[in-house]
C-alpha cells in the first residue's frame, strides 16, 4: 500500500487512505470492538496535530488508547508504524492488514530513528586529562569574547582541533573522521563546567541546521 507523492507525511491523508472513516468532528477507524476516534487539536505542548483516544472491551481484557500525531510524519511507513505501536497491547477484534506490517516496521519508530542516528553519530573520545586542559583554555577565551568571536571544532585522523578566536587546539583522540565542521559563538561556551568527570569524554556534533 502507498500513498501519492503530493500526500505523502499528510497524517489526515494517510488515516484516510488506511480506512479512518470521517465524522462530525473528526476521524474514525472501527477495529470491531474499539472505534479508535482521531480529532484534531492542540497536545499539552501546544503543538497541532491529532489526539487519538478510544476504548477496546473483549471476552480477556479491556484498555484505554491514547496517544498523539503531529499534523504530519516523515513518512506513510512512519505513520502506520506508530499507530501500530500504540496499539501493539491492545486486544482487537479485526486486526488490518495496515496494522500488522506496521507492527514489522519498528525501525521507523522515531525514537528508534533518533536512538540509531545517535548510535551511528561519528564521536571523537578524549581522555580526560587532555578534556580538562581544552576546557580550562577555552573558558579563559570565552571569557573576554565578543558577540563576534566564533570556535571551530573538527576532528579528522584522530585529531580534534580547534580554532577559538584565532587560537588554535590541537589533541589526539580515538574515533570516526566527523563528517563537518562545527562553528559556534564563542561566548556561548561559557557553559562548560569547571568541573571534570574522571573518565574519557565523548565530544560530537549532533541535530545541526
Amino acid at each position: 500500500m502507498s500513498v501519492d507523492i503530493e500526500k505523502k507525511g499528510l497524517l489526515m491523508s494517510i488515516l484516510i487512505k488506511i480506512g479512518f472513516q470521517s465524522t462530525g468532528n473528526g476521524l474514525e477507524f472501527d477495529f470491531g470492538n474499539c472505534k479508535l476516534k482521531a480529532i484534531q487539536s492542540i497536545n499539552q505542548d501546544f503543538k497541532e496535530g491529532y489526539n487519538f483516544f478510544g476504548y477496546y472491551i473483549s471476552e480477556r481484557r479491556a484498555g484505554e488508547i491514547s496517544f498523539f500525531l503531529p499534523l504530519r510524519v516523515e513518512s506513510y511507513e512512519q505513520c502506520i508504524a506508530i499507530i501500530a505501536y500504540y496499539l501493539r497491547k491492545a486486544d482487537l477484534k479485526d486486526k488490518p492488514e495496515w496494522l500488522q506490517a506496521g507492527l514489522a516496521l519498528e525501525e521507523q519508530l522515531p525514537w528508534k530513528k533518533a536512538m540509531k542516528a545517535y548510535d551511528e553519530n561519528p564521536h571523537a573520545i578524549l581522555e580526560h586529562e587532555w578534556f580538562r586542559i581544552i576546557v580550562k583554555k577555552i573558558r579563559l577565551l570565552s571569557s573576554a569574547s565578543t558577540d563576534e568571536d566564533i570556535t571551530t571544532f573538527s576532528f579528522v585522523d584522530s585529531v580534534l582541533k580547534i580554532v577559538c578566536n584565532n587560537q588554535t587546539i590541537i589533541v589526539g583522540g580515538l574515533g570516526k573522521n566527523w563528517h563537518q565542521t562545527a562553528t559556534v559563538k564563542t561566548k556561548s561556551l561559557t557553559f562548560l563546567p569547571k568541573r571534570i568527570p574522571n573518565r574519557d569524554i565523548y565530544v560530537f556534533i549532533w541535530q545541526t541546521n
